[in-house]
């Protein structure tokens, strides 16, 4: 299986385009752009870097690949260089085909979606298990919330990016 057999959309219904309508609901057709700066969340505007902000986004991974992926887990393989900035997933309590929950503004929490893992999951050993069965079937989907926190005080930082990463077996 290659990176390319998974396809990161954003959520807010089959129609939306704009990744801050991302905030949960249903699976959008629109791909994610990859590897493209503020591909997620805007930037942090100086209030926010001010007083501090916290912000989530949904997004859908599906496999496209006609394998099947076990033991499947996602991690922040890479998180925001910035030392007052910080990413925090979580998967949504829908599970595998779920339609997410849905939430009225970027700063309002997703219920029932855990963040404050402990340890943080950072590598495929800590990276949180897809629920049971902890697989993708070739065409099957789960969401995925992010969540910025942005620290007060923090400094402004061009390129404050992270790097989120599904990794399993392929059978």
């Amino acid at each position: 299986m290659k990176s390319s057999d998974f396809l990161w959309t954003l959520s807010g219904g089959s129609g939306n385009t704009s990744p801050a309508a991302s905030l949960g609901g249903a699976k959008s057709s629109t791909v994610m752009a990859d590897n493209a700066l503020q591909n997620v969340f805007v930037n942090v505007t100086s209030g926010e870097r001010a007083s501090g902000s916290t912000k989530y986004r949904c997004l859908y991974i599906e496999n496209t690949s006609t394998e099947k992926l076990e033991a499947a887990v996602l991690f922040v393989a890479t998180n925001t260089p910035s030392p007052g900035t910080h990413i925090s997933i979580g998967i949504d309590p829908a599970g595998i085909n779920g339609t997410a929950v849905t939430i009225p503004d970027e700063d309002t929490a997703p219920a029932g979606v855990m963040f404050d893992h402990s340890p943080p999951p950072t590598s495929i050993g800590t990276g949180l298990v897809l629920d049971s069965p902890s697989e993708l079937e070739s065409g099957d989907f789960v969401a995925v919330w992010l969540r910025r926190v942005v620290n007060p005080g923090t400094a402004a930082l061009a390129n404050d990016t992270c790097q989120v990463t599904l990794y399993g077996d392929p059978v």
